[in-house]
């Protein structure tokens, strides 16, 4: 059940990635933190990609060539980058109180 509802997961920031990372030995061993820690890169891995191809759209949207375009999942790229690397919300969740805004 931990497996699939991580496999359906979208991963966690980079500095959370951290803490996850140091703390798996601790809780696994052998095969199961081997396959863990497969599993956490090939996500981690997966997200960012996922992220990186948003961003590229992102930015050939503002090409006066591509106004017409769909933005696809590319609109919030920006923010889900940030979000990602920082593990901070974007500042309009934080003007609504969200507390976990900041890093």
């Amino acid at each position: 059940a931990a497996r699939e509802k991580l496999r359906a997961s979208s991963g966690c920031c980079l500095p959370h990635l951290g803490e996850v990372m140091q703390l798996a030995p601790k809780k696994l061993g052998g095969a199961n933190l081997q396959m863990f820690y497969e599993m956490m890169f090939d996500l981690q891995n997966r997200q960012m990609a996922k992220i990186e191809a948003d961003l590229d759209w992102f930015i050939k949207k503002f090409d006066y060539r591509n106004h017409d375009a769909p933005w696809g999942d590319s609109k919030d790229a920006a923010e889900r980058a940030i979000q990602r690397l920082v593990s901070a919300k974007p500042a309009a969740a934080n003007e609504k109180g969200d507390k976990h805004g900041q890093a």
